[in-house]
């Protein structure tokens, strides 16, 4: 996962809005050659506020807003061409301050270049729209305050066409929102959000249709009262769309949102707590051939919030997201459709003395298709979930990690190919101490793989990964556990009319309950491979895999508890010939439970 200043630094504007530094500089260009019925219509809306308050004695203030906006459209030997840019930004800073030794720092900058270009075609469609937003908010209370806020906002879009009866729409929204709120003697608060949208479309040949919608979203807001008080929050959304379309009646859809809502609270003496959110989504479509349809959408969100009260208390929440889609097709009648889901939501709450809690997520998904020959059709889904919660007490420590991971490719080439590749991963943990000791870690795995070849193949692979662990701690309690779910999948299918479908579920519950002097530990592992491989005629594969492990344990006293649980599934099927038909079916459960009085 990056954090803001290494995407910043990396994208460093995309080096297109490096003049970002002159502030509110507007540049726009239209043009028409030897076209007829062109209309071309181009908005560019620009509002900025800023707010200063200042009381005291040695206060310092800044604020920084800058603008910066490149629009230009084209038609060359066209007819009936429509185009339309609207770009809309607004940057809203507000600053308070009262006592003495305050600096308060807020910067905002919104940046939009859009492109438009339409060749030798007629009667072609371009519509281009950019909102970016920013609102800041600071507020300072008492001695030595330090709080600094910085957002960006990015946009970027470019269309060209040629041919004829080309619709192509892009959509991008950009938004910041950021607070804070400081009270009484030493308190640093820190806030970092960046929003960034690349978005790009090719079209060539007769009735394109092309179709991106972007939103990037980070909200954010912190409050602290009371002596020794740290704070940080980052956040960033960065996506990259691009099709591709030759060939007549290619039909491309992109979607992506991201989203990141991170709040904090403090209240009372040595507090620190930390939030950092990343969200990544790129997808790429390319299609050459005749009624080729694609469709692409991505969903991912991160919701963290933390609550510290009293103490000695350190929190900190780390989540990324990211997604990976790109689908090829070539020839006729093809049919390509990613769908990806990626959502993590974190809570933590802290009340009392010496209380450290830390959550850690990450959600991947990564989606490849290929497609070459006539009619054919790749379905591909991934969802990646996780929920974390913490609740400490005195002396509590806690930690909690999980990992989801699903890559998924297919590749046919033929006739009438079909591949449908599903998979789910996720993982639900939470923890509640005192004087306790906890820590939690889970890992979902899914690696799926299709590759066709010949006429009439069908391949369908679904994998379901699922984990869920609690604990609860009183006194003097020491709890872990850790659970993996692997799962691999592997089809590959030469010849005619051959059938192939994989099933594996893996699913783990972990649950410890524990009174005084309870020392308590779990881990269950399941792991499950499939692979199948079919050379001939009118071959038949099926292969099913199902694990589930449920551990309990219960303590009270002076009582040490330790459950294991391991579970494998290898499946390999080969056929090779004609009219050959393969099953293999495979299940294991493991039920454990242990108590103590």
């Amino acid at each position: 996962m990056k954090n803001y200043k290494e995407v910043k630094n990396v994208l460093n504007w995309k080096k297109i809005l490096s003049v970002g530094a002159v502030a509110g500089m507007i540049f726009g260009s239209t043009s028409a050659f030897a076209a007829k019925g062109v209309s071309q219509d181009q908005n560019v809306n620009d509002y900025k506020y800023a707010n200063h308050v200042a009381f005291g004695a040695l206060i310092g203030q800044n604020q920084a807003a800058h603008d910066i906006s490149f629009v230009g459209q084209g038609a060359v030997g066209s007819k009936w061409s429509d185009q339309t840019q609207n770009a809309f930004k607004g940057t809203i800073q507000l600053q308070g301050a009262a006592g003495k030794l305050l600096g308060q720092n807020q910067s905002s900058a919104n940046g939009t270049s859009q492109q438009q270009n339409v060749y030798w075609d007629k009667g072609s469609d371009q519509t281009q729209t950019s909102v970016n937003l920013a609102g800041q908010l600071q507020g300072a209370l008492g001695l030595l305050i330090g709080q600094n806020q910085a957002s960006q906002n990015l946009g970027l879009q470019a269309q060209q066409a040629a041919g004829k009866h080309n619709d192509q729409s892009q959509t991008s929204v950009n938004g910041n929102l950021q607070g804070q709120l400081a009270g009484g003697a030493l308190i640093g608060q820190n806030q970092d959000a960046f929003n960034g949208s690349i978005q790009d479309q090719q079209t060539a040949g007769k009735g394109n249709d092309q179709t991106q919608g972007n939103g990037n979203i980070n909200l954010q807001g912190q409050a602290a009262v009371g002596a020794l008080i740290g704070q940080s929050q980052g956040a960033y959304n960065e996506a990259e769309q691009g099709q591709v379309a030759t060939g007549a009646y290619n039909d491309q859809n992109q979607g992506a949102g991201t989203i990141t809502a991170q709040g904090q609270l403090a209240a009372g003496v040595l507090i620190g707590q930390s939030q950092e959110a990343g969200n990544s989504s790129q997808q790429l479509a390319t299609t050459d051939g005749y009624k080729n349809d694609q469709n692409q959408a991505v969903v991912g969100g991160t919701a963290q919030g933390q609550l510290a009260v009293g103490g000695l208390i350190g929190q900190s929440q780390s989540s990324g997201n990211g997604t990976v889609q790109g689908a090829t097709s070539e020839g006729a009648k093809n049919d390509q459709t990613q769908v990806s889901a990626s959502g993590t939501l974190q809570g933590q709450a802290a009340a009392g003395v010496g209380v450290g809690q830390e959550q850690a997520s990450s959600n991947d998904t990564t989606q490849v298709s290929d497609v070459d020959g006539y009619k054919n059709d790749v379905v591909q889904v991934g969802v990646n979930g996780t929920a974390q919660g913490q609740l400490g007490g005195s002396g509590a420590e806690q930690a909690q990690d999980s990992s989801n991971t699903t890559t998924q490719g297919a590749a046919t080439e033929g006739k009438y190919n079909d591949q449908v590749q599903v998979a789910a991963n996720g993982t639900t943990q939470g923890q509640v101490g005192e004087n306790a000791d906890q820590e939690q870690s889970s890992t979902n795995t899914t690696d799926q793989g299709a590759a066709s070849e010949g006429k009439g193949n069908d391949q369908v692979q679904v994998a379901a990964n699922g984990t869920d662990q609690s604990q609860t701690g009183e006194c003097d309690v020491d709890q872990d556990q850790s659970s993996t779910n692997t799962t691999a999948q592997g089809a590959d299918a030469d010849g005619k009319n051959n059938e192939q479908a994989q099933v594996a579920t893996n699913a783990t519950e972990q649950t410890q309950g524990g009174a005084e002097g309870a020392d308590q530990s779990q881990t269950a592992t399941t792991d499950s491979a499939q692979g199948a491989t079919a050379v001939g005629a009118n071959n038949e594969q099926a292969q099913a895999a199902a694990t589930e492990t449920q551990q309990v344990q219960a303590g009270s006293g002076n009582v040490t508890q330790t459950q294991n649980s391991s579970s494998v599934s290898n499946q390999l099927a080969a056929a090779f010939g004609a009219g050959i038909s393969q099953g293999q079916s495979s299940s294991s459960t493991v039920v454990q439970a242990q108590s103590a009085n």
